[in-house]
């Protein structure tokens, strides 16, 4: 996935490890959750702290854009897709 890669400099095994350790040490209750990007706008506006990764597509005035190194979705050089 391209995200584990870019974001979080990990593999998908790597990535499981870091949250089912984070588990563990009853740091989180869970880990990260699978929605579609309609629901994962609601349960980002209503969880504090909370992020989401959802296609520039769905991308509206109800959400903030992060950059990634510096770029925006849709500039030269911005690694997701």
């Amino acid at each position: 996935m391209t995200a584990l890669r870019v974001i979080y400099r990990q593999g998908e095994a790597e990535y499981r490890q870091y949250w089912i350790a984070k588990i563990f040490r009853a740091e989180v209750t869970s880990g990260p959750q699978i929605a579609g990007a309609e629901q994962a706008k609601r349960v980002v506006a209503a969880t504090r702290g909370a992020i989401a990764l959802i296609p520039v597509a769905a991308v509206d005035g109800t959400v903030k854009v992060v950059r990634v190194n510096g770029r925006s979705p849709g500039q030269p050089g911005y690694e997701l897709r």
